[in-house]
């Protein structure tokens, strides 16, 4: 009997602790569905708000969205489509400016002194070749000029009058007359005028020279023209604003390379144009001074206007024609 009694207690205080317990459960249940939608929401913004903080992160320039503005400005004008015609008229001006060819550069136009000395090598090639070195000696303000080869057999004036000699001979233009002389063998002849092509060489003989480009000349960067004369004659400088003589190209037979570290501007020495004592006033008639002599004065009594200027920097000029202004500056340098 005592033992009924206490299991009947015992089912009832597990009862009343099944119901209690079921009263919590329900009362938690009925407290959760009553705010679904604000926790959703609350973690929905929870979840918003971090990832605007990691995306900020990771772009350190991120820009915050503006808000909509109207496309025109204070002033009534449409932004957007000044700004796009602007563009499009830099764009087109860009375009034009690619596709048109840069100007024209203007070409280098020749320099020549008054007054130089100047070293030089030189090849002949008249029958047979020759090579000589010698120095040019030009004083267009004094009237003077010279030529020193040291060996003369190559040069047509020189070897004209001893042909089968290798003598050093020299060309010297003083007073309007050309002399040939060969201190070796103590000779001294007058070959030729400055009224029959044979005076200092002009200093406008490179007017009129077409520019042939750049070049190489000696391993150079050179300037190159062409001025015809008797002949055609190549003329190189340096490119540059000093235009140092590199080279004289008389085509097809005479080939001077000058030195260009022997080069100086300025008058040359006195003494080079002196001449020696008792020199004869005509070089032998087998000469080529003699032809030319005979060619100018065949020039003259044909025609009154014709000169006998030449363009020939160092081959007296014979019977080209020319102005009378290049007459009275003077017609060739030495041969």
């Amino acid at each position: 009997m005592r033992s009924s009694r206490y299991e009947f207690a015992g089912t009832r205080c597990f009862f009343v602790a099944f119901v209690a317990a079921a009263a919590f459960i329900a009362s938690v249940t009925h407290a959760s569905a009553r705010q679904p939608a604000s926790s959703l929401l609350l973690l929905t913004q929870q979840a918003q708000a971090q990832h605007q903080h990691l995306t900020q992160r990771q772009h350190p320039y991120h820009q915050q969205q503006l808000p909509h503005q109207d496309p025109r400005n204070e002033h009534g004008y449409d932004i957007i489509a000044s700004t796009s015609t602007a563009l499009s008229t830099a764009t087109a001006a860009a375009a034009a400016a690619a596709s048109s060819d840069p100007p024209p550069q203007p070409q280098p136009q020749p320099k020549w002194r008054s007054q130089f000395t100047v070293r030089f090598n030189e090849t002949t090639r008249i029958l047979l070749t020759r090579h000589t070195e010698g120095a040019w000696y030009y004083d267009a303000e004094g009237g003077r000029e010279a030529l020193y080869r040291s060996n003369g057999n190559g040069d047509r004036y020189c070897g004209s009058v001893h042909p089968l000699t290798q003598t050093p001979c020299a060309h010297i233009v003083t007073e309007g007359q050309r002399y040939l002389v060969f201190p070796e063998l103590a000779e001294c002849c007058m070959c030729c005028t400055a009224a029959q092509g044979c005076g200092v060489l002009a200093t406008s003989w490179l007017q009129g020279a077409s520019f042939e480009g750049t070049v190489v000349s000696q391993g150079l960067p050179a300037f190159k023209w062409r001025r015809d004369g008797l002949q055609p004659n190549y003329w190189y400088t340096t490119a540059d604003e000093a235009q140092i003589p590199l080279q004289l190209d008389q085509m097809p037979n005479d080939l001077t390379t000058f030195l260009p570290e022997t080069f100086l501007e300025g008058p040359p020495p006195p003494a080079v144009f002196e001449l020696p004592p008792d020199c004869k006033p005509r070089c032998p008639l087998t000469s080529i001074c003699t032809l030319l002599a005979t060619a100018s004065q065949q020039t003259t009594s044909h025609s009154t206007t014709t000169g006998t200027a030449s363009s020939s920097p160092l081959n007296p000029a014979g019977t080209d024609t020319g102005s009378s202004s290049s007459r009275s500056a003077g017609s060739a340098a030495a041969a």
